[in-house]
């Protein structure tokens, strides 16, 4: 099964002919699948990836048939938004070339074992209680209490939220938290 625009080789010289003909001579079958179109555009993995890193999720939903997700298994943290009151999952990665969405903060739904829950998602270095700037993926879920690390969580990106920045304290820190929480629950509810 190739795409409508399928082409092989070197300087993407093979055509669909080419490759039909090649499958009739050495006894595969060949299926070229048309392309899709959505609103008059034609739906490529290209415009979704883009429309994640623009952080624009209504419309890589509508061309993926669902919300934009990703795996990753949850880590040890350091406790920092436990005692913020505001637990997280500090998922992992496993394919460092994965698409992610931007630094940021998100609306999110998880999959867990134990359900599905709404919650909010951390992408960044939490510069506020961090003095490094690696990137890190930090998932607080809405109304879930228990064990999640070495859990393999599924992240559907819903909305964006806000940019992630420095806070001048943890006191600053937690206001904004509650009322990142507060939006994201209001967008939920609209979705779900």
């Amino acid at each position: 099964m190739v795409g409508y625009d399928f082409h092989l080789g070197r300087g993407r010289e093979g055509s669909q002919e080419r490759l039909s003909s090649e499958g009739l001579r050495l006894g595969f079958g060949v299926t070229i699948v048309p392309p899709v179109v959505l609103q008059g555009s034609v739906v490529s993995s290209t415009k979704i990836r883009r429309d994640v890193m623009e952080r624009r999720f209504e419309h890589a939903a509508r061309s993926l048939g669902h919300p934009y997700f990703f795996d990753a298994e949850v880590v040890g943290g350091e406790g920092i938004g436990r005692d913020l009151g505001f637990p997280t999952a500090n998922l992992s990665v496993d394919d460092a070339r994965k698409l992610l969405p931007p630094r940021g903060v998100y609306a999110v739904m998880v999959e867990t074992a134990a359900g599905r829950y709404g919650g909010m998602m951390n992408v960044g270095s939490a510069p506020t209680v961090r003095g490094d700037a690696s990137r890190r993926i930090e998932v607080h879920l809405f109304a879930f209490s228990g064990e999640l690390r070495g859990e393999r969580l599924r992240t559907h990106c819903i909305a964006f939220m806000r940019e992630e920045r420095r806070f001048a304290g943890a006191e600053e820190l937690r206001a904004q938290l509650l009322q990142d929480r507060a939006a994201a629950c209001g967008i939920l509810e609209k979705k779900y």
